[in-house]
């Protein structure tokens, strides 16, 4: 967490806290639906992040196809990297090209510029891919050849991968179900609760009121910490990275909120 983001969480945070305690004529669960809002807009950012690098791990393989085929029909290492500057591999991705080709035109080696990369690169499997190519390129292999082996092998994992996560969808479809079994279970009790108007158990209307609200109140509590958790969740057993489930905890956190504005 960058100084930026954590000032943004702290002054969101005395924010939230102003916004629940300070007597303001405002709806409770008004007020939980913006500071939930203004917490997604954070998490927005690293779904975008996620996305990007998904991306760069799926164009990764055909670059190395690419650039290897630019060097076996014998171009220039220089030369080949450049021409590599007229595809579209992702943004970030195209960035990292984009530093090589602008780090070896300032007189560092490709040795240098890619041992840079790899140490500052946060995507693990790729940076590790990097640096075989270095050690190779260290001990005078074939860089072409190493290029098309490690394309194929990415490929090959990368397959497996999808294979066995896609057998894990009747999974994720069920944590969906359960999320909307919670959503309606409260549903349910919401509406039973309100029929109970009429009862002698309640012997005011303000009591009946305070009742309702305050089921209203944990309820919706509940069911936005649960669409959060259960969003990670789907993430981790769908992608492999707990960081896919912020695109179906935002998802889930919206329709939870759009079910108790309509209540």
């Amino acid at each position: 967490m960058n100084k930026k983001e954590l000032i943004y969480i702290v002054s969101v945070s005395i924010f939230s806290i102003l916004l629940i305690f300070l007597p303001f004529k405002i709806n409770i669960f008004f007020k939980i639906g913006i500071i939930t809002l203004l917490y997604l807009i954070y998490f927005v950012k690293y779904l975008f992040i996620y996305l990007e690098d998904e991306e760069m791990e799926n164009n990764f393989p055909l670059f190395l196809r690419d650039l290897s085929y630019y060097l076996k029909i014998g171009q220039p290492l220089p030369i080949a990297l450049y021409n590599l500057l007229n595809n579209s591999y992702g943004k970030k991705l195209d960035n990292i090209i984009k530093y090589i080709v602008s780090q070896m035109k300032y007189g560092n080696t490709f040795y240098e510029a890619l041992n840079d990369v790899s140490n500052k690169i946060k995507n693990k499997e790729i940076s590790e891919v990097l640096l075989n190519i270095n050690e190779v390129m260290k001990n005078g292999g074939d860089l072409s050849n190493l290029l098309d082996t490690l394309s194929d092998s990415i490929r090959n994992l990368s397959t497996i991968r999808k294979d066995r996560l896609s057998q894990l969808k009747i999974t994720t479809y069920t944590y969906y179900g359960l999320f909307f079994g919670v959503l309606l279970s409260l549903a349910i009790i919401y509406f039973l609760v309100l029929n109970l108007e009429s009862s002698s158990l309640f012997l005011t209307k303000s009591g009946y009121q305070q009742v309702i609200s305050t089921y209203r109140f944990i309820s919706f509590i509940l069911l936005l910490i649960n669409a959060i958790f259960t969003g990670l969740v789907i993430g981790k057993i769908s992608k492999g990275k707990i960081q896919s489930g912020i695109y179906h905890s935002i998802i889930l956190v919206f329709i939870s909120l759009g079910f108790f504005f309509l209540l």
